[in-house]
C-alpha cells in the first residue's frame, strides 16, 4: 500500500502488488532505459551534464522518500532505474 501511494516524478510508479505462496509480483511503470549499472557498464560517464542530472534526480528521489519516513536499505546501481531520456544527452 505504501508503494502504490507514493507520487513523485523521480520514483517509478507501482500500480499494485500481488503474491502467491512463495513469490511477490510488482506491477510497475515501464522504464525503458534500464538500470544505472547497465548505464555505467555500457557508456563512459564523461558527459558531466548527464552525471549531474542523474545525481540531482537521485537526491530529489531520496529526499522525498526520507521526508515521508521511507528509507531504502538496498541502494545499489542495479536498483536505480533510468529513463531513456538520459541517452539523448
Amino acid at each position: 500500500m505504501i508503494l502504490s501511494s507514493i507520487k513523485n516524478d523521480y520514483l517509478v510508479k507501482c500500480y499494485f502488488i500481488f503474491s502467491e505462496q512463495t513469490n511477490y509480483y510488482y506491477v510497475m511503470e515501464f522504464v525503458g532505459g534500464g538500470d544505472l549499472k547497465l548505464l555505467l557498464d555500457k557508456y563512459n560517464m564523461q558527459n558531466i551534464m548527464v552525471v549531474k542530472m542523474l545525481i540531482a534526480e537521485m537526491v530529489l528521489a531520496f529526499d522525498y522518500l526520507h521526508s515521508i519516513q521511507i528509507y531504502h536499505r538496498d541502494v545499489k546501481p542495479e536498483n536505480i532505474l533510468i529513463t531513456e531520456t538520459v541517452y539523448n544527452y
